[in-house]
């Protein structure tokens, strides 16, 4: 599938998309994809390596297909407007600017992980179609337009929480949300939106994992990791990501569980959490320095102290939800 169209007008290292108008603030808002973009020569580790910047970006990229190139950084600014919406969190003055690698291809990718993650690169080389957001850099390889772009906006996701947020979100908040944000729609005035419910593949994958007996019990939901579901089986990772899709949409539709899920954010936002949550001080940095102990031990009290404190009715209500979204 080949991109939408958009129009390159290139003058002195200018690269700029034109687009449409920008639409209204909200969750369905039209966002056009003008952004201007500097693009010069990425003198690096490949000779054909391209430099694309804009406002919130620095892609670099080996990619040799125009179109994706002339898209995504339009597409992320775009993104990146959108995951404020999201998140409620706002713009500060202090934005960090994302540093994006798109690379041709796998093997180029391989390469950039070995050297980007060192001794962690086994697990990260264990993806095999998509990428990944490591210490607030993304790294992806092209996958063609329409795997590519879903990418994009996931670890995009990641990147920004790591710049917003002085707090980790638990895995099931913050992969939910990434999950989320893969479904957009272009118009033919090259204006995106982003909504949840245009995620054509999550709800095919959520139906499989219901009609195989895939599900997660959500006490086991909670507690588990995006590692811990690549480690199983590729069937069992695919419910996960599905699952968690699911999770996120169904707090979004109620006033309560949404603005939980707004309190949690603003709260890891300002490094509140181990206060809210009761925990010392020594205890919570100990958990912090490991990834995947924090997010087992943490998760569900993180649920039931934003979200709900009844979680076996909960898991009974999302379970009913789920199974309504994929029924013929």
């Amino acid at each position: 599938m080949k991109p939408p169209k958009v129009f390159a007008l290139v003058t002195l290292g200018v690269f700029l998309l034109l687009g449409g108008c920008d639409g209204v603030s909200n969750r369905l808002a039209f966002r056009s994809l003008n952004a201007t973009v500097q693009r010069e020569n990425w003198n690096g580790r490949y000779s054909n390596g391209v430099l694309l910047s804009s406002e919130h970006y620095r892609i670099f990229t080996t990619c040799t297909d125009e179109g994706v190139m002339a898209f995504l950084p339009g597409f992320m600014e775009a993104a990146h407007a959108y995951y404020h919406d999201l998140t409620g969190l706002k713009e500060t003055d202090h934005e960090q600017v994302g540093k994006v690698y798109l690379l041709a291809s796998r093997d180029q990718w391989a390469d950039v992980t070995k050297r980007l993650v060192g001794n962690q690169s086994p697990q990260y080389l264990a993806i095999q179609a998509g990428g990944y957001c490591y210490k607030g850099t993304c790294v992806f390889w092209d996958l063609g337009y329409k795997q590519t772009v879903p990418v994009a906006a996931h670890e995009g996701l990641h990147q920004f929480l790591v710049s917003h947020l002085r707090d980790q979100l638990p895995m099931w908040l913050e992969e939910g949300l990434c999950v989320s944000v893969e479904g957009y729609k272009v118009d033919d005035k090259n204006n995106v939106t982003f909504d949840p419910d245009s995620a054509e593949m999550q709800i095919s994958d959520l139906r499989n994992a219901v009609g195989r007996n895939l599900w997660i019990p959500l006490p086991k939901l909670l507690s588990m990791d995006a590692g811990q579901a690549i480690d199983g089986s590729n069937a069992q990772a695919v419910a996960y990501y599905a699952e968690l899709w699911a999770l996120v949409k169904f707090i979004r539709s109620n006033d309560t569980y949404r603005q939980g899920m707004r309190q949690m954010l603003a709260d890891a936002r300002d490094g509140a959490i181990r206060q809210h949550l009761g925990v010392g001080f020594l205890e919570f940095q100990g958990l912090r320095s490991d990834g995947r102990k924090y997010n087992s031990q943490l998760s569900e009290p993180m649920f039931r102290k934003y979200i709900a404190k009844d979680v076996e009715q909960f898991d009974k209500d999302f379970t009913a939800y789920a199974k309504g979204l994929v029924k013929d």
